[in-house]
């Protein structure tokens, strides 16, 4: 889980600077751009803080799986990358296999010993990390 909690004290440092700027703007203008990084920021920490909550490390050694919809992750950025607002404007994971595939994520197949059914685990080309 060290990505996400380097993701989360980025996110939170995010706040914190975003907050700050929004006293020190003097004009509406200003402080209302202040306001919208802001919001943006909390949307990505609440986003962040979530996910943490529903991430089972270790899953098969080197892969984490999300507790919420069963699905297992290459790495930490990937399963980070299943996590958005819905149409509803509703936070939660995607677990519609299609939807996953739109939003850019591929599935690998590994074979484990002993086991005759493949396990697919899924991966975000562009969020790969450690």
């Amino acid at each position: 889980m060290g990505y996400v909690k380097e993701c989360e004290a980025t996110a939170h440092q995010r706040v914190a600077e975003a907050e700050m700027r929004i006293r020190e703007v003097g004009t509406p203008g200003m402080q209302r751009a202040a306001e919208v990084k802001m919001l943006e920021a909390a949307e990505e920490l609440d986003r962040i803080q979530l996910a943490g909550c529903s991430l089972f490390p270790g899953h098969r050694g080197r892969f984490v799986k999300c507790t919420s919809c069963g699905n297992p992750f290459h790495d930490e950025g990937s399963y980070l990358a299943h996590w958005r607002y819905g149409p509803t404007g509703r936070l939660g994971c995607e677990r519609t296999a299609s939807i996953l595939k739109v939003m850019g994520f591929v599935s690998d197949e590994y074979r484990y010993p002993g086991e005759s059914w493949p396990e697919y685990v899924l991966r975000h080309p562009d969020r790969q990390t450690r």
